[in-house]
């Protein structure tokens, strides 16, 4: 039996919202202080947010590990409802 996470819809892949808000002019709670470029620089950035936002604009999904998909072995769960 296998399952589709319902978080990235299977692809394994979701946006990484620190890319976002590097890629993005917007002013976002404690971002507000830091003056990050419209070009995507950040090297205003604090080291957290830029490590974050270097992983790419798509980075694997936590709600499946990046698997996309869950296989349940019958052999070894009983289905009870």
């Amino acid at each position: 039996m296998k399952f589709k996470c319902r978080v990235c819809n299977g692809t394994g892949m979701v946006e990484n919202a620190y890319f976002e808000i590097c890629r993005t002019w917007e002013e976002v709670g404690e971002l507000d202080m830091y003056a990050l470029s419209r070009s995507g620089d950040c090297k205003n950035c604090p080291t957290y947010y830029r490590e974050k936002c270097g992983e790419g604009e798509f980075v694997p999904c936590s709600n499946c590990d990046g698997m996309g998909e869950m296989t349940v072995d019958l052999n070894l769960w009983e289905v009870v409802e």
